[in-house]
């Protein structure tokens, strides 16, 4: 249909290759050696009569008066030496581009060159074009198609395809009226194609096509591919949309529930911490005050009063732990520096460990600093030391110390059973076989060592606890 529809742009005949094996040659796909790689001996005086040619008279006879030519023998070739063939130098290229190639007397005006275009071969047309001589719609064609395409067309083949034509063979009577090949335009044959069910392109190595055919490379529409996949198909991509949508809802609802319970929580948390501060604060002060009678009573009794003394210090420590955890989850300026001040490191965990009755190794260097928040630090280190009395084995050693641009807080027992997960173990509300407490003593301390800019670590064997810091300055 594009066929008779559309008008040629150009009709070319090929006829007229088959009159002679010389005009044959100025179209025929040629091994040429290039003359900007290779000395310039073919068209200049460089290397003279060191070539051969091979064959018939006429050619030796024509390579040995163009040898005499470039030379400098002879001055001028005769007016016939150009219209008669053959017209193909040994090295590949027509006599009539290697005179232009020369720069001598009028081989390189436009005027000659025009006059004389039909005897350059079709690959040298691009060349000559450069210098404003005007090619022919049938040279323009021919020096546009690939070595393929002139292979094509020398064996008449029935369609010939590029990027810039689209050749079609006339056959039956039609050839007796026109000539061999009417050339159409390649992007409007696309173009046409496009508004039905097809999309045409040419085919290379890398092509994905659903029908290859003559050079050319078949594809469906994406309208006509969906009509294809069809409607069951299409179900099954609208239900495999939704799936993914019901999943991602799921999510969501499910973030939004452990936010709720979180919430729960921390509210559970607050409400505790509120009302169980006031009593085990009276409960202290109670046992604080029988400790100082304990000579008045017996062994059994102040061996109950102990107990119950341990175990309202332990009932305060989980108070101070669900407090601080609330504080830290509702502050919003944990990093304000207006609070930060510079800490000297050796009195801050020496004031920490004072009323410590454990056997402890302290180890810092001397004039270790860090400007940070005293407060939340004192914390850090009072929920690692007794995370390290809980799960590990004395002794317990606590080391500050400078390391390259860093400085390094260390708390270190000699436990191994430690689970060795640094994210599990500081998830909120999880604790250890040998926990008592409420399982948010090392959650505080990773998001604390956060937001002061430092990073928390775990080394096991034994284990060791290493809060790590950026060395800043007071500004």
């Amino acid at each position: 249909k594009f066929f008779l529809r559309k008008n040629p742009v150009f009709r070319l005949d090929t006829e007229v290759f088959s009159k002679s094996k010389d005009v044959l040659s100025l179209v025929q796909p040629q091994k040429m050696v290039n003359l900007e790689d290779e000395p310039p001996q073919f068209s200049t005086g460089d290397n003279c009569f060191k070539s051969k040619a091979q064959g018939s008279w006429q050619k030796v006879n024509k390579f040995v008066r163009w040898e005499e030519f470039r030379c400098d023998f002879s001055t001028e070739l005769s007016k016939n030496f150009f219209l008669n063939g053959p017209y193909i130098h040994p090295s590949g290229y027509s006599y009539t581009y290697l005179a232009y190639k020369s720069g001598k007397n009028k081989y390189s005006t436009k005027k000659w060159i025009q006059k004389n275009i039909f005897y350059f071969h079709i690959r040298e047309l691009l060349d000559i074009k450069e210098k404003g001589v005007k090619l022919t719609p049938g040279q323009k064609v021919l020096s546009q198609l690939t070595d393929e395409n002139i292979k094509s067309l020398l064996k008449e083949e029935n369609l010939i395809v590029n990027r810039d034509f689209i050749l079609k063979k006339n056959n039956g009577l039609m050839s007796l009226f026109y000539p061999r090949y009417l050339v159409f335009s390649f992007p409007l044959f696309q173009a046409e194609v496009k508004k039905s069910k097809y999309l045409v392109s040419i085919e290379n190595e890398n092509s994905n096509c659903l029908i290859k055919d003559r050079g050319l490379c078949w594809n469906y529409s994406l309208s006509e591919y969906l009509k294809v996949v069809g409607k069951v198909n299409l179900i099954f991509f609208i239900f495999g949309v939704m799936s993914v949508f019901v999943i991602l809802l799921i999510l969501i609802l499910r973030i939004r529930q452990g936010k709720r319970e979180d919430d729960k929580r921390k509210l559970a948390l607050r409400i505790l911490s509120h009302e169980f501060r006031t009593p085990v604060t009276s409960m202290i002060l109670t046992l604080e005050n029988l400790s100082k009678k304990s000579a008045l009573m017996d062994d059994e009794l102040t061996e109950e009063v102990l107990k119950l003394s341990s175990d309202a210090y332990r009932l305060r420590r989980l108070v101070e732990s669900s407090k601080n955890y609330i504080d830290l989850k509702n502050s919003k300026k944990l990093l304000n520096t207006d609070n930060f001040t510079q800490i000297d490191l050796k009195v801050l965990i020496e004031d920490i460990t004072y009323s410590i009755n454990e056997e402890i190794i302290i180890e810092v260097e001397d004039g270790c600093s860090i400007y940070s928040s005293e407060y939340w630090l004192s914390i850090c280190l009072k929920n690692l030391i007794e995370n390290a009395y809980k799960h590990g084995s004395s002794p317990v050693k606590l080391r500050g110390f400078y390391e390259g641009k860093k400085i390094i807080i260390e708390v270190e027992d000699q436990g191994s059973e430690l689970n060795s997960d640094i994210n599990e173990l500081t998830q909120a509300f999880v604790k250890g076989n040998k926990s008592e407490g409420s399982g948010l003593g090392l959650n505080i301390v990773r998001q604390v060592v956060d937001d002061l800019g430092g990073k928390l670590d775990l080394e096991l064997n034994p284990t060791r606890f290493r809060m790590i810091f950026s060395i800043k300055e007071k500004k």
